[in-house]
């Protein structure tokens, strides 16, 4: 096997050993990935050019304490410092027999055994590749490996795959037709071959990542094995992953959920909003509790006004709403700030929980609720001036202890992160629209099936902001309230429904139905001498209430304030959310788009790139390959440069498929040619060369003939 070939299938078994090491970054807490990359190059490099055992094995072990030394040492490399303590390390790891339980390895040790690893791997990929020359084992490992990584943990291997698939299938083919060379004794079959497979490789992968994908058959296993594991939700012991729903128990948030389209209620109203049904207040860095004892009930009439904003700071719009459910129900779930509440049948109403704002029928289930409500208009340029002064609510320490609450273990990067996310504003209003609009702005996915469920020492929001950035409208929701309590803004965690999926319009009434996919959450930012204001930080919803500019203002501003401010009839339902997104956000995605191609996106296009102009230039060689050859091997007027340009344009016969048989002289083989290519050129051509090798004579007048018929047969041999 040449050079050539060998460094072409170590290339590519780089690539695929590469995958390997590129996931230890995300999963665990590996560092200098590239002092182990070039490792690997160094081991098929010296496997290559280097046949002596002894300077292989010299050159590698330096390289390894080299590298030791650049991750672990201190001072001078020459004073072998490192050298006594790697030996003290490997000797206690052995002496204490640590050996079979890498955790309890030191991070030297580790390291060392790392690079061990590695050297048998490269070898073994020598064995395969280079003496076997097979590689579809150590291909489908590569593709396990990857995959249980995927379904297991937050490394995402959507494009890996690709790559995987990409190279294994050309090294695949590359190797089946080195093989099928030995065997035939064809020298062309393999290069030719090779490139056709890279095209048909090339044409199928294109069209498979191009083509529409359905969605999953199967449900993802790994959020119902956390689902099982957690045991316990809302009373039913190992029920596996959980269904979307209204829940009272949020102590412990995180794990997937499957969808359930059963109709909770009917809305007819003449404005869209969400439906409250209670907020809780104190985060435990795992969900969310409430600290109020819920056994005093206060009659709704005597509290009302809690349920109210400020109507002389907020311009609104009387509204009126019904709500039928498909079942009675002993959940009362409401507009923002209603004047007047009914039921069917007739019942009173308790405030179960003042803190929690929750709602009970003091008759028990009802059928149906009446509501009259005034619909907010929120006026920008009066938020941002509300917040700088604190009203006497707000002046309350225990208010403030209330709404701020944070427990002491949240960790730090969460609040920098919020006092980076708000540090450009000055005013209330837009840092909370900062915080909201970081969601957006940033990688962040709505998924509600794979999501991760926080370990023992992990925080909810600390895991969702920096690791899985993955999540539905609790992780949002939950991450925006401690953001705004890390800057010290009173704020609050609100649960109830979306306004559902638009039906039909009756009268002057819009009619929705409520699912118990539309279960939601949301964040209020409390406002002083106003009241709780609505915000929504879940990508792919929109905020049902009325946020405008003054005319004076920005014209600018307020397009881009409108946009994100008033949902869709249709975009309340959180499984259809991805597909019913705004304008807005739609000519957002389409502006960060260039922006949010990843790394591993360009590495497939320059490869494709790549590949195809590879392709391109073997397909028309026949129109660049003459001048490349005579200017790479046109003969002067001496005997060794004469020498080379004859046996190059042997070699380009050879290529052409016209080659010199066994025990063939020059003069017949010629002969051959020249029958072939009907002249006597080739022929004329040899003549000089027998002279100059066989009688030593070679005359410089006859060089411009020479050169004359050398170009003339290589242009022939390259057509």
């Amino acid at each position: 096997m040449n050079v050539f070939t060998q460094l072409l299938l170590y290339f590519g078994s780089f690539f695929l050993l590469w995958e390997w090491l590129k996931p230890l970054e995300t999963v665990t807490n590996t560092g200098g990935i590239h002092y182990f990359l070039a490792f690997i190059i160094l081991n098929f490099l010296l496997a290559i050019f280097v046949p002596s055992l002894l300077i292989k094995w010299t050159v590698k072990l330096v390289y390894m304490y080299w590298s030791l030394y650049q991750m672990f040492g201190e001072g001078g490399i020459a004073d072998f410092s490192l050298l006594s303590i790697l030996i003290e390390n490997l000797s206690n790891d052995f002496a204490s027999s640590s050996w079979m339980d890498v955790y309890n390895l030191t991070t030297l040790s580790r390291t060392v055994l790392f690079f061990l690893i590695l050297w048998v791997m490269c070898y073994v990929i020598y064995y395969w590749v280079i003496l076997q020359k097979s590689i579809f084992f150590f291909l489908l490992l590569t593709l396990i490996y990857v995959t249980i990584l995927d379904t297991f943990s937050p490394y995402e291997a959507f494009v890996p795959i690709i790559r995987i698939v990409f190279i294994g299938l050309f090294l695949l083919s590359f190797l089946h037709f080195e093989r099928l060379k030995e065997i035939t004794e064809n020298r062309r079959i393999s290069r030719k071959m090779t490139v056709l497979s890279l095209i048909i490789i090339m044409i199928s992968m294109t069209a498979a990542y191009i083509a529409p994908k359905p969605s999953p058959k199967w449900p993802d296993p790994v959020p119902y094995l956390q689902g099982y594991a957690e045991g316990v939700y809302n009373g039913d012991s190992g029920s596996g992953q959980k269904k979307v729903g209204f829940g009272e128990d949020d102590s412990e948030l995180g794990g997937g959920f499957s969808g359930d389209d059963t109709l909770v209620f009917t809305a007819a109203t003449t404005q869209d909003n969400y439906w409250k049904i209670e907020t809780k207040n104190t985060y435990t860095g795992k969900g969310w509790v409430a600290s109020e004892d819920e056994t005093n009930k206060y009659e709704l009439d005597n509290l009302k006004g809690i349920f109210q904003y400020n109507k002389e700071t907020v311009p609104n719009e009387k509204a009126e709403a019904e709500l039928t459910f498909a079942n009675p129900s002993s959940l009362i779930m409401y507009p923002a700030s209603f004047n007047t509440i009914s039921s069917n049948p007739e019942s009173d109403f308790l405030v179960q929980s003042v803190e929690k704002e929750r709602i009970i029928s003091e008759q028990g289930e009802v059928n149906s609720l009446q509501y009259t409500y005034d619909d907010p208009e929120y006026k920008v340029e009066i938020l941002r001036g509300l917040g700088s002064e604190k009203d006497e609510k707000e002046d309350n320490p225990l208010f403030q202890q209330t709404y701020t609450q944070l427990p002491e273990n949240v960790p730090q990067r969460v609040r920098d992160l919020a006092v980076e996310i708000t540090g450009d504003q000055t005013n209330r209003y837009d840092k909370a629209k900062a915080i909201e609009y970081y969601f957006s702005e940033n990688p962040y996915v709505y998924d509600t099936e794979d999501i991760a469920v926080p370990k023992e020492n992990e925080d909810y929001v600390d895991q969702f902001l920096f690791e899985t950035k993955r999540g539905y409208c609790d992780n949002f929701s939950t991450s925006m309230v401690v953001l705004l309590r890390s800057v010290d803004i009173p704020a609050r965690w609100v649960k109830g429904y979306t306004q559902g999926s638009y039906v039909e319009t009756k009268g002057d009434k819009d009619i929705y139905e409520v699912t118990e996919n539309n279960a939601h959450s949301w964040v209020e930012v409390y406002f002083p001498t106003l009241g709780w204001v609505p915000f929504e930080p879940t990508k792919s919803f929109s905020n049902p209430y009325d946020f405008t500019y003054d005319l004076e203002e920005n014209e600018n501003a307020a397009v881009e304030e409108s946009d994100d401010t008033r949902a869709t009839p249709a975009a309340a339902q959180p499984v259809q959310e991805e597909e019913k997104s705004t304008a807005k956000e739609t000519k957002e995605s389409g502006n960060s788009l260039l922006s949010s191609v990843s790394i591993d996106k360009i590495w497939i296009i320059l490869l494709f790139l790549i590949a195809l102009i590879g392709v391109l230039l073997y397909v028309t060689r026949q129109k660049w390959m003459p001048t490349f050859l005579i200017r790479m091997y046109r003969p002067k007027d001496d005997k060794a440069s004469f020498n080379k340009a004859y046996k190059s344009l042997l070699k380009q016969w050879q290529r052409k498929g016209v080659e010199r048989e066994k025990g063939q002289t020059l003069r017949q083989f010629a002969a051959e040619v020249d029958e072939r290519i009907g002249t006597k050129e080739m022929s004329k051509l040899t003549f000089y060369y027998e002279e100059m090798v066989y009688r030593e004579q070679y005359k410089r007048e006859d060089s411009t003939v020479i050169i004359e018929l050398w170009e003339n047969l290589i242009k022939k041999a390259s057509s």
